[in-house]
C-alpha cells in the first residue's frame, strides 16, 4: 500500500490496531494538506480547482489542477475550455542539495464566435523545469535545466486548420558566495533556444547572458547592488549592459528601493502568443534593448488588537518608473473584419508607469474587514497606437470575515483601449464587480456562491469576442 492510503486506522476483526500505527496514521493526516473546490453555474459553467500538498521528511509535493468550461454564454460560438494541471516537488537528496522537479500543462480551446475565416483556437503548453540547489557553506550552486513545447492551433471554416509549434530549451547555472547576509557576489550564466517547425520563421534562436553580480552594504540601513551583463543573440552579437539598485536593509516597517537597468530582452512566443486569446503566432521578433529606471516603497504596519473600533494591519506598496524600449511587441489587427485574429510587430515605444496597493484590516462593532484598493496606472508613447493596454486600472475589493465564513465584493474598473495601431478606435471602459460568499458547514466542507459581472456590464477585452453577461455559480469546497 502506498504511503498516505491508511488516513483511517480500523479493525477489521484479523488483526488489533496498534497505538504505533494509530499514531503513524494521525501523522499522515496531519502532513497532508488537500483543498479542492467545485462549482456549476449559468450555461453550464463548471469552476473546478484542486491542490494536495504532502510533506514527508525529505520529500514535499504539491499536486494541482485548474478547470473551467462553459457552454455558448449569449453568442454563437462562444464556448471555452480552460485546464491546467501542475506538479512542484522538494527533495533534500544530501543536507546540502535540493531537488525541484516542476512540470505544468495547459490547455486552452476557445470558440471565436462569428469570425469569418476560423471557428476555434486551442492552445497547448507543457513546461519543464528540473531546479538543483547546492550550498556548500558560504557558497550556492544552482543548476537548473528544462524545456516548453507550445501548439497554436486555429480551426479553419473553409480550409485546413492552420497550426504552429515550437520547442524550447533552457539552462541556468549560478554560483554565489556569501561573505554575509549583505554581501555577497555571484555569477551567473544562461542559455534558451527556440526551435520552430515553420520554414518561414528561420534556424533557430539562441539567446545566451551572463551576469557578475555584487551586493555590498555600506552603512547600517543601505546596500548596492552591481551587476555587470554580456549577452548575445544572432542579431545583436555581443551586447553590453548593467544593473544598479540601491536599497534599504534593516528597517522594521519601511523599506526603499531605486535601481536602473540595460539589458537585452528577448522575445519569448510561448509566453506572449499564449496570455493573448485569438491570436496568430505568425511572427518572432529579434530581441530588444531595454532602458529602465524604477524607484519603489513599502509599508506594513501590525497594531495587534484592538477595540471594537480600531485597524489592526496596514500595507502599502508603490512604484513606478519610465522604461525605453526598441522593439516593444504590439498587437495588431491582421485582417479589417470586427471579429479579427491579431499579429505581433515591433514598435519603438516609451513608457511611463505606477502601480500602488493599499489593504488594511479593521474591527468595525468588533467584526473583521479587509479593504484593499490597487491602482495601476501606463502610458505609452510611439509613433503608432499602443492597443489592448488600459493607462487606467482600479482594482478594490471588502471581505467581511465572520466566524463560519466570509463575503468578499469585488470591482474592477479599466480605462479604454485601443484596438488598431493607426486608427482612434477604442473598446470603452467598463466596470465589472462580483460578489463571493464562502459559508462554513461542517468542519472541513463549505459552501461557495459566486456571482461573476454583478452589473451587467457589456464589455470585451478583445474587439468582436465579448465576455460573458451576470453569472451565478454555487458549489463546494472541502478544506483537509
Amino acid at each position: 500500500m502506498a504511503e498516505g492510503e491508511y488516513l483511517f486506522a480500523y479493525d477489521d476483526g484479523a488483526e488489533p490496531v496498534s497505538q504505533e500505527k494509530n499514531e503513524k496514521a494521525a501523522q499522515s493526516v496531519s502532513r497532508t494538506n488537500v483543498d479542492a473546490e467545485l462549482m456549476y453555474g449559468q450555461y453550464n459553467n463548471i469552476y473546478s480547482t484542486f491542490s494536495i500538498i504532502q510533506n514527508h521528511d525529505r520529500f514535499t509535493y504539491q499536486l494541482n489542477s485548474d478547470f473551467r468550461r462553459s457552454n455558448d454564454f449569449g453568442y454563437n460560438n462562444s464556448s471555452y475550455n480552460n485546464s491546467q494541471i501542475g506538479f512542484t516537488g522538494k527533495a533534500e537528496f544530501f543536507e546540502n542539495w535540493k531537488f525541484i522537479p516542476q512540470i505544468d500543462v495547459y490547455n486552452l480551446s476557445h470558440g471565436m464566435f462569428d469570425n469569418s475565416s476560423y471557428s476555434r483556437e486551442e492552445k497547448d503548453k507543457i513546461a519543464v523545469v528540473f531546479k538543483n540547489e547546492y550550498k556548500p557553506t558560504p557558497t550556492r550552486w544552482n543548476f537548473n535545466l528544462g524545456g516548453v513545447q507550445y501548439v497554436h492551433r486555429l480551426t479553419s471554416r473553409t480550409a485546413d486548420s492552420v497550426e504552429s509549434s515550437l520547442y524550447k530549451v533552457f539552462e541556468e547555472v549560478e554560483w554565489e558566495y556569501i561573505l554575509s547576509p549583505s554581501n555577497k557576489f555571484s555569477i551567473k550564466h544562461s542559455l534558451e533556444q527556440y526551435t520552430y517547425d515553420s520554414d518561414e520563421i528561420g534556424s533557430d534562436i539562441t539567446y545566451i547572458s551572463n551576469e557578475f553580480s555584487g551586493g555590498f552594504r555600506f552603512s547600517e540601513f543601505f546596500q548596492l547592488g552591481i551587476t555587470g551583463i554580456v549577452d548575445w543573440d544572432r542579431d545583436e552579437g555581443l551586447f553590453p549592459a548593467a544593473k544598479i539598485q540601491l536599497g534599504t536593509v534593516g528597517l522594521k516597517y519601511i523599506s526603499f528601493d531605486i535601481g536602473y537597468r540595460n539589458e537585452l530582452v528577448p522575445f519569448r512566443p510561448d509566453d506572449i502568443y499564449f496570455s493573448q486569446n485569438f491570436v496568430l503566432p505568425d511572427r518572432i521578433l529579434a530581441s530588444s534593448t531595454l532602458h529602465r529606471g524604477e524607484a519603489s516603497m513599502s509599508l506594513e504596519a501590525d497594531y495587534g488588537s484592538g477595540t471594537s473600533f480600531s485597524v489592526k494591519k496596514i500595507r502599502f506598496k508603490a512604484g513606478g518608473g519610465f522604461e525605453d524600449n526598441s522593439r516593444f511587441a504590439n498587437f495588431y489587427p491582421i485582417d479589417s473584419t470586427e471579429a479579427s485574429v491579431i499579429g505581433i510587430e515591433g514598435i519603438s515605444a516609451q513608457k511611463y508607469d505606477f502601480i500602488s496597493e493599499f489593504s488594511f484590516d479593521c474591527l468595525i462593532f468588533a467584526r473583521l474587514f479587509r479593504f484593499s484598493v490597487n491602482y495601476t496606472y501606463e502610458n505609452y508613447t510611439a509613433d503608432v497606437n499602443v492597443t489592448y493596454r488600459p493607462e487606467h486600472q482600479f482594482d478594490g475589493s471588502i471581505k467581511y470575515i465572520f466566524n463560519r465564513g466570509e463575503v468578499e465584493w469585488s470591482n474592477r474598473i479599466t480605462s479604454s483601449v485601443y484596438v488598431s495601431p493607426f486608427h482612434a478606435e477604442v473598446l470603452q471602459s467598463a466596470t465589472v464587480g462580483s460578489l463571493k460568499l464562502q459559508f462554513q458547514i461542517a468542519e472541513t466542507l463549505y459552501f461557495n456562491l459566486l456571482l461573476n459581472n454583478l452589473y451587467g456590464a457589456e464589455y470585451s477585452y478583445r474587439n468582436g469576442y465579448p465576455e460573458p453577461g451576470f453569472t451565478a455559480l454555487a458549489g463546494l469546497r472541502i478544506v483537509i
